[in-house]
């Protein structure tokens, strides 16, 4: 049940192509509000930004946006989509990574009173990350607040992230385990570690995508029609093989838009067949 994520919308896997990053006047949303990140007259650099990407605390220090060192970096090729600003890089003086390590964002617009911003990275192994960073910006200084929503890939990886007035909507994949996880009770799987390791949950195991706004889940769409049982996935995971029958035959029946109802009628149906298997 190996699966690569074929895209996180129209702004992913399109960094390949040299092509040089949005000018000033690219960077705008819906209502034509100018982007705060730009610094004199052009896109804040990236590099600047990349300190978004940090896992550890570090990621709520302030960033001056004028100040951006490529000290450790060698900048490979721009964006090819004009929505976001960015590049394709290698390390300086280190070894040949796995993958080549990218970093983009675009300015998705004000909200609540902040900037938010939508990020993708990868530096270099097999995560493809995708985030919403919510950040404040006084002159050249941007002050991270808070990651709305991020993931890699099928572990809430973020797509379709959009701001109209103060609605904010994004979808965020989902694996078999993020599924159940979901439900508002699943009878006999309160058990986290036991309901962990006998459902897929890695990165490349996407069957769902839970659609949301303002942070809240409203619905979820199954993904995977033609999901199929697949030797050295599957069979390493005790309830998966069920869970993909109970998958298909919601299919079958033309049941792949669930509501929060729905969602709570999938996880009984796989915790009623499935989970109560020794």
């Amino acid at each position: 049940m190996a699966r690569r994520l074929v895209s996180f919308g129209a702004a992913v896997c399109v960094w390949l192509t040299t092509v040089p990053p949005a000018s000033a006047e690219d960077v705008l949303f819906r209502d034509r509000q100018p982007s705060p990140l730009v610094i004199d007259g052009k896109p804040a650099d990236p590099v600047c930004l990349m300190h978004l990407a940090n896992g550890d605390s570090s990621w709520r220090d302030p960033i001056d946006l004028r100040n951006c060192s490529h000290a450790n970096i060698v900048i490979k090729s721009g964006s090819a989509d004009p929505r976001m600003i960015g590049f394709e890089y290698d390390y300086r003086n280190s070894a040949a990574e796995m993958r080549q390590p990218y970093f983009l964002y675009r300015f998705l617009g004000s909200y609540r009173g902040h900037t938010l911003l939508f990020i993708e990275h990868g530096g270099g192994g097999t995560g493809e990350f995708t985030q919403i960073d919510s950040v404040d910006i006084q002159g050249h200084t941007l002050k991270p607040l808070e990651m709305l929503a991020g993931g890699d890939r099928c572990n809430g990886g973020v797509w379709h992230a959009s701001l109209a007035g103060e609605r904010l909507s994004y979808d965020r994949h989902a694996t078999p385990y993020g599924v159940m996880a979901l439900a508002d009770k699943t009878p006999k799987a309160d058990d986290s570690p036991k309901l962990y390791s006998s459902l897929e949950d890695s990165a490349s195991s996407c069957v769902a995508n839970v659609h949301y706004q303002d942070a809240q889940w409203t619905s979820m769409s199954l993904s995977n029609p033609a999901l199929k049982d697949e030797d050295g996935w599957t069979d390493g995971f005790l309830h998966q093989p069920c869970f993909n029958n109970v998958y298909r035959a919601f299919v079958a029946r033309h049941e792949t838009e669930l509501d929060r109802d729905g969602v709570n009628r999938f996880a009984k149906a796989v915790s009623d067949s499935c989970l109560r298997a020794p």
